[in-house]
Formats: C-alpha cells, structure tokens, sequence
C-alpha cells in the first residue's frame, strides 16, 4: 500500500482517498462458513479488518505530514457498512418518511440532499436483510456459491445489503457514496471528497 501511494505520488498524483478494509466478518460468505446467527459477525476477520485499519489510519496521517501538497483523505468503509448492516431496515424509512406526500423532491435550498433521498426512494423502499446475498447459492445466507449463471437470484436486489457473498448491493453503495462524498469527519477525514476535489 505505501509503495502504491508514494509511486502515484511521484507520478504527480495530489489527492487521494483510500477506502480502509470493511467488516469481512459480516460477509454473507464469512456468516455462512461460520455459522453465525442472522444478527451475528465473525470475530476474527473483524479483529484482522481493524487491525488493518488502524495501521492503514496511521500510514495516511503520515503521509499527509511527509509528502508536500499531497491530501490523503481515509474513507472509513468499516464504520460505514457496520452502520448499514446494523440498522438497515431505517434507510428505506427514513427516505419514505421524507417523500410522504410528495411525487417528486423539493429541490430548493437543500437540492443535493433531497435528490439522494428522492434517489433512495427509487431505489429502495427498505433493506429485508443485511445477512442474505441477493445472488448467490449455499448455506443460510447464500454464501457459499458465489454469483454466476446458475445460482438464484433474489426477487428483490434492493432489499438485500449485499449483492453477493461479499459486494454491497447497488443501493446500499449508492448510500455509502454519499457519506464519502458530503459526510462529515466521522466517516471521511481529514475532509470528504467534495472538499477534497474543491482545492
């Protein structure tokens, strides 16, 4: 990893942002081998993800110090897809409690927010599971086959957090995306992306 940053730097590359490792331990692939309980995680793949992170944090702050006009910028894709598999039945929720009543957004003073809303709205009317893949064959998460010609698919792709044995689905990305691009310092620091490409 830092070999990879210093080359791109030394290419000229000025902005990053690198995304740390997610919580591998709640993979539909890691709770079907495991055998973990629907609203359980894998310890140790957890515990390794972390470890990582942690180092991963402290390389980027030093390269933020070592390398002149240089902004690497952590996106903390751990925290956020913990968030999303921990309360997924609220996403969809929350974007139809704000369309209540409304065919299609306010796009006044809030343009960007709403237009995500309105988006997840389309999207997804709330996650069913953040244990099941969508596509995908084995075991009690469809874990253990990953997704090709002849495994099943779910019905419903935008009612399962992850697409396969170990991707986020489309709308689960289309809400982490936005947390990178215009969410605060608890998900993406020093600064978010928008930030980052304005300078």
């Amino acid at each position: 990893c830092l070999l990879l940053l210093q080359r791109l730097y030394t290419l000229d590359a000025r902005k990053f942002v690198v995304a740390n490792a997610g919580p591998l331990g709640c993979i539909p692939y890691q709770k079907t081998i495991n055998r973990v309980g629907e609203d359980e995680c894998v310890k140790l793949p957890n515990q390794l993800a972390a470890q990582y992170n942690g180092r991963l944090r402290e390389l980027l702050i030093e390269l933020n110090g070592n390398l002149p006009g240089a902004r690497f910028c952590l996106a903390d894709v751990y925290d956020l897809v913990m968030e999303l598999i921990t309360n997924y039945p609220n996403y969809g929720e929350h974007a139809r409690s704000r369309m209540k009543g409304n065919r299609s957004p306010d796009l006044g003073q809030d343009r960007d927010d709403e237009m995500l809303i309105f988006l997840c709205f389309l999207l997804f009317a709330g996650f069913e599971t953040a244990s099941v893949a969508c596509c995908g064959n084995g075991g009690s998460y469809d874990g253990l086959v990953p997704c090709g010609p002849t495994t099943s698919m779910c019905d419903a792709r935008d009612k399962h957090v992850f697409w396969d044995p170990y991707h986020p689905c489309e709308a689960a990305n289309v809400l982490l995306a936005k947390y990178i691009v215009d969410g605060d310092s608890k998900y993406i620091s020093p600064m978010n992306l928008r930030k980052l490409f304005s300078l």
